[in-house]
């Protein structure tokens, strides 16, 4: 594990007992992020992404539940909320074929 990973483990479970949270779910992950100097918060930074607004939109999505359990994030639904699955739509017919379709493909690669 590099020293990167370990201070923002570190600070994903400051963040996580400062909520009263049992386990470290991936919003103190993001959280952590924005306090570190690794390259995601270069990321964040390029686009404006602030811990107090991070904060705000963590605690709009959670509704003021505490992380207690390990399948917390699975019982929010997270990804079904705010994902499409990809893999489901294929399978039932719901995406518009890749295979043959070559020219559209590499033209729009060029663009």
């Amino acid at each position: 594990m590099s020293p990167q990973l370990g201070q923002l483990l570190n600070l994903a479970d400051k963040a996580a007992q400062k909520r009263g949270d049992q386990f470290i779910s991936s919003e103190q992950v993001l959280l952590a992020a924005v306090e570190t100097s690794t390259e995601l918060k270069g990321l964040f930074d390029k686009h404006g992404i602030q811990k107090e607004a991070l904060n705000r939109v963590i605690d709009h999505g959670r509704g003021g539940d505490k992380v207690d359990d390990p399948n917390a994030e699975d019982a929010r639904q997270a990804l079904k909320k705010y994902t499409l699955d990809l893999t489901a739509l294929a399978a039932s017919g719901k995406l518009d074929p890749v295979i043959g379709r070559d020219e559209e493909i590499r033209r729009t690669i060029q663009v």
